[in-house]
């Protein structure tokens, strides 16, 4: 099996990233050289820290697929090495890619739990993940857990980039580590974007001593 399928590489080294920086990608390419169409059947990861996307659709003999791995820094400051776990359709032996690197230590994370840092605002994500909507519904709602690291009382402001999206927080101001949550609304009436997954994140756009300002802005589901 071993010259049927070959990777251009098995292990990944992502090298030295940021603890607050965006999810980080490793890219692994296979070439099929079987004399019929390969496809991958599924990925398993062996964390939260991983997500993984690749090639749906079969690929040619002689051809190229792609698998992403995608693993998320925040929270997890440290040398890193995750296994990946691809299976092949018709094949009952698996192929196992390793990622690893080194997450440097971000900002202070005051609160465990709250790997996200955002001004004086912690996080339990930046991300957040719509479903398809189910039939005859034309809103949801999501909450992302969220605390006051900071020594005065916060007002989180919201801008959103797509009319779909609102974002408001509860309560409207934080205490000094007071808990709250951010519920970020999705709305449509159009059902070509109803039957649609779609992602949201938050990002800083300026922080005062008693003001924060976040976009909710769209991202690209991985």
């Amino acid at each position: 099996m071993a010259q049927d399928i070959v990777f251009n590489k098995t292990v990944y080294d992502l090298g030295t990233v940021s603890e607050d920086a965006d999810p980080v990608t490793a890219t692994y390419i296979f070439t099929n050289k079987t004399k019929a169409p390969l496809a991958v059947a599924t990925v398993r990861t062996t964390c939260g820290c991983t997500t993984a996307n690749y090639s749906k659709a079969p690929i040619l003999p002689g051809k190229q697929g792609s698998i992403n791995i995608v693993y998320n820094p925040a929270g997890r400051p440290g040398v890193f090495n995750r296994s990946v776990t691809v299976f092949f359709s018709g094949k009952e032996n698996p192929f196992v890619l390793q990622v690893k690197g080194y997450v440097r230590p971000g900002k202070p994370r005051k609160y465990a739990g709250y790997a996200y840092v955002l001004g004086k605002l912690q996080l339990r994500t930046t991300l957040v993940r719509f479903h398809p909507m189910k039939l005859g519904t034309q809103m949801q709602k999501s909450n992302v857990m969220v605390i006051n690291s900071g020594n005065y009382s916060l007002q989180i402001r919201f801008k959103t980039e797509d009319p779909d999206f609102s974002a408001v927080m509860i309560p409207a101001k934080l205490a000094p580590g007071e808990k709250g949550e951010i519920v970020i609304t999705r709305r449509s009436t159009e059902k070509q974007k109803q039957a649609e997954q779609r992602c949201v994140r938050l990002f800083e756009l300026s922080s005062r001593e008693n003001v924060l300002e976040l976009l909710v802005k769209n991202e690209l589901c991985q």
